[in-house]
């Protein structure tokens, strides 16, 4: 008799279960991983917008001597346009939610860059705000000058406020 030389193709349901399960291990360590990942980038790009608005404003008042004026929420400063004539933060959403407003010097308080809900996108959650409060301010968002005041969220540029 001929001995057939049958060569098995496939793979057994047990080897399967096996790559099942290695990929699952995988997903959940990675996805989580991923997601922060994602969140850190928002903080750190949202933490950029407003050192770069610090400093446009920074710089326009020591060049001339006062304050940009008040514009509109999402609206860039005329005074202060030159600083982003690549990028405009105020054209944008937030990266971490809501809209940028530049809040001119009163007679009470200096400036201030806010954080405002705009139609269809809040502002971020405490937990958020507390994370990029620990990046550019005190870590606390009731002191400092990075604060959280009702709905929304006020960076203070000038200390003290």
């Amino acid at each position: 008799m001929a001995r057939s030389n049958h060569i098995r193709s496939g793979f057994s349901l047990i080897e399967l279960l096996v790559v099942i399960v290695v990929i699952g291990i995988l997903a959940a360590v990675v996805v989580p991983n991923t997601i922060m990942a994602g969140d850190s980038a928002r903080i750190t790009a949202t933490a950029q917008d407003l050192r770069s608005i610090e400093k446009a404003v920074e710089a326009y008042r020591n060049s001339s001597g006062r304050w940009p004026r008040d514009v509109n929420r999402a609206v860039l400063p005329p005074e202060i346009a030159p600083s982003f004539a690549k990028s405009d933060p105020f054209a944008k959403v937030v990266p971490t939610g809501g809209v940028y407003d530049y809040d001119g010097a009163t007679a009470s308080r200096g400036p201030r860059i806010s954080i405002r809900s705009s139609s269809g996108n809040s502002i971020p959650n405490d937990d958020t705000i507390r994370k990029i409060d620990h990046e550019i301010d005190d870590g606390d968002i009731t002191t400092g000058r990075f604060r959280k005041s009702g709905g929304t969220i006020e960076y203070y540029l000038v200390a003290g406020d």
